[in-house]
């Protein structure tokens, strides 16, 4: 076996083609991105690395950004996402739920009860949802909890940094895998639990303050639908934003 081949043996093992086929997404859909944006951990203060971020949206000081870990654990194992139809979050809760800078979440926050905003793609409450996420067939548990952990660490703390520069951001959390993707669901008064292979399904990712966090995770089958449906989420909520949405002064606090 050659050099190259070696090479690219270990290249097909590591996550890196995930992260190139994701960033060919999202050219194609004519989305921005960026590879290797950082933040600083809060808990390690170490600079961590973010796989990509995506500008699903822009208009003046206003964006939508996806934040984006690719997570590739091996051909075989199937990602489980164990979920409930039982949703503990409403649907305002959807809404303000998600990282954003201040100004941002003020603005968010004087309309997050409009049902405009519960209709945009990464707002809107499932019918089930997901509370733990793992890989199966596999020893390291961990790399399930560390995907989920680092995109919501990142957009959360990439929002405080922003706010400071008064930036108007939205941060939406993405997992983007590349095994099949199951949800295991134990219906309402039944007694056997439910497989559904699916393409996309929500995590609420739990701080430690008690309060939940959003997270799509997606296939990479499944990532050109999601992107198109966010962009066109994005859009939508800007310009709710810049007709001044349901509250009359909507527009002025954007600009303040």
């Amino acid at each position: 076996m050659s050099i190259e081949d070696n090479l690219r043996t270990w290249i097909d093992s590591q996550g890196y083609p995930l992260e190139l086929r994701t960033a060919e997404a999202l050219r194609r859909a004519g989305l921005w991105w960026d590879h290797g944006r950082t933040y600083t951990d809060p808990v390690t203060g170490k600079v961590r690395e973010i796989d990509l971020v995506a500008d699903l949206g822009s208009e003046g000081n206003r964006s939508v950004q996806a934040i984006l870990e690719c997570k590739h654990v091996g051909k075989g194992k199937p990602w489980v996402m164990f979920a409930t139809d039982q949703n503990p979050m409403n649907n305002r809760g959807f809404v303000v739920q998600t990282p954003a800078t201040d100004k941002m979440r003020d603005t968010i926050n004087s309309v997050a009860d409009d049902n405009r905003l519960h209709r945009i793609d990464f707002f809107q409450r499932p019918d089930v949802v997901g509370f733990h996420l793992v890989v199966s067939h596999g020893d390291n548990q961990d790399a399930a909890f560390h995907a989920v952990s680092t995109v919501v660490t990142a957009g959360i703390e990439l929002a405080r940094q922003h706010s400071s520069f008064g930036h108007s951001l939205l941060y939406v959390p993405v997992v983007v895998v590349d095994t099949p993707l199951f949800t295991c669901v134990l219906p309402n008064k039944e007694e056997h639990y439910q497989l559904q292979r699916v393409e996309r399904a929500t995590l609420l990712h739990s701080l430690g303050d008690g309060s939940r966090v959003p997270v799509q995770v997606i296939t990479i089958e499944g990532f050109p639908t999601f992107i198109g449906a966010a962009n066109s989420g994005a859009n939508k909520l800007l310009g709710l934003f810049r007709d001044g949405g349901s509250a009359s002064t909507i527009a002025a606090r954007s600009d303040e």
